[in-house]
């Protein structure tokens, strides 16, 4: 195992890879099926992406301020929950606009990617150790985007709606998997405000100016020994 990998990083890389696979999995798909069973056009098929990266970037900064807030697992916990329930209404969807807009609510859940960088940055202890842990990471998340086409290849048979219902398992495994493994970070943020308020700093220099001056009453006073000279 990498040195300083806890329980909590070691899980957000497992979510994160499973996460992968079904991805992984479903991405490839998409277009099939939105011109063969949807009758989408080229243009509309060239959305699903866009849609999907759009309601991403808009979503991004403000679910990221919002971990800082309330803490990253509880956000990572709603995302996956979000996650799962868009990709149900992504396996029942009848046309072309309903499948964009199931793309976009996809892409506005799965923004929490930075919040996931941010705990593993939280619970690292040192820079060496998140370079390996990063590094793992990275490793992890391509290995599980290699396997999902492989699995959506041998799942062709059964059809996309249920490549989508496959994943939203995929989202609750990982749910269950953050709520029982992931350590909350409210508490060390608590921590660093209360440390960084004025209260804290002026009763600190306060201590301070007590030490110094308990210190000084202390010291005996110095007595100076006249010294004489001979010639």
């Amino acid at each position: 195992m990498t040195p300083g990998l806890g329980p909590g990083v070691a899980a957000v890389i497992l979510t994160q890879t499973i996460a992968a696979v079904g991805t992984m999995a479903v991405v490839p798909s998409l277009p099939f099926f939105a011109l063969n069973k949807l009758g989408a056009s080229a243009v509309e098929v060239s959305m699903l992406g866009a849609c999907y990266n759009f309601t991403q970037m808009l979503c991004s900064p403000a679910i990221g301020s919002l971990s800082d807030r309330i803490g990253r697992k509880w956000v990572m916990l709603g995302g996956l929950l979000l996650q799962a329930l868009c990709n149900c209404v992504q396996a029942e969807v009848q046309s072309p606009a309903g499948l964009l807009m199931a793309r976009a609510m996809v892409g506005a859940a799965i923004s929490t990617g930075p919040v996931e960088m941010a705990y593993i940055m939280d619970f690292t202890q040192s820079e060496a150790d998140l370079g390996h842990t990063l590094a793992l990471q990275r490793m992890c998340c391509n290995a599980g985007a290699l396997l999902g086409p492989l699995i959506a290849r041998s799942m062709e048979p059964f059809g996309f709606p249920l490549l989508s219902r496959g994943l939203a398992c995929i989202n609750l495994i990982c749910l269950l998997l953050g709520a029982f493994l992931w350590e909350g970070t409210r508490q060390i943020f608590a921590a660093e405000e209360d440390a960084a308020s004025p209260a804290s700093v002026s009763s600190a220099i306060k201590e301070e100016e007590a030490g110094s001056d308990g210190e000084a009453q202390q010291q005996p006073p110095t007595t100076t020994i006249p010294t004489t000279t001979t010639t």
